[in-house]
């Protein structure tokens, strides 16, 4: 069916009087888009695709994936831990993420991959073993260079388009490694330029 057919049919589901659509057509330019609730006070919802990126201590993006639907951040941080180490051959020695990935399973799931420091801050009440935890300077230092991830993500959208894809549907990847690969190459050279 069309997508202009299918909006056509959510269109009388919700005269009859439907709350809930399961998969519905948010974006008549691409159909897998998702309303993704991002609690900012200047849009509460956008729609879109997820992205989840891993950033080297370099400032490269090492690898990136476009999620289908919206998932919990929390389902990302083993899966883009196993891409990591399936790029780069090894382990990262390090991995930080911000209180949306936290999970006591994705803590120890991704010690075991043998990333000898995993700083994931714990929402909600902590025991005091946990404030402990994260008061070690190494988890504050993860802590404090993850927000050059958020500024990179900022970078990202700003200079290199990520922001405004336009490759729809399954096409988004291209575009997003598009953009990453430009960042990556602009990186590199500024690093290039450091060593020379």
């Amino acid at each position: 069916m069309s997508a202009a057919g299918k909006i056509i049919n959510q269109a009388n589901e919700v005269l009859k009087g439907a709350t809930f659509i399961p998969n519905r057509i948010v974006s008549i330019f691409d159909q897998g888009a998702r309303p993704i609730k991002r609690g900012k006070a200047k849009a509460d919802i956008e729609f879109g695709r997820k992205v989840a990126l891993a950033e080297s201590e370099e400032g490269l993006i090492v690898c990136s994936h476009v999620e289908e639907g919206n998932p919990a951040d929390k389902t990302l941080a083993v899966p883009m831990v196993k891409r990591s180490i399936k790029v780069l051959n090894k382990a990262p020695k390090e991995v930080a993420a911000d209180r949306g990935f936290y999970s006591s399973k994705n803590e120890k799931e991704i010690q075991d991959h043998k990333v000898k420091h995993v700083a994931i801050p714990k929402p909600g009440k902590k025991s005091e073993k946990r404030v402990k935890h994260e008061r070690q300077h190494w988890f504050k230092r993860l802590i404090r260079g993850r927000s050059g991830g958020e500024a990179t993500i900022g970078l990202l959208k700003m200079k290199y388009n990520l922001d405004v894809c336009l490759f729809h549907g399954e096409n988004t990847g291209i575009w997003v490694n598009l953009s990453i690969f430009t960042h990556n190459v602009s990186k590199l050279a500024k690093l290039m330029a450091q060593i020379c």
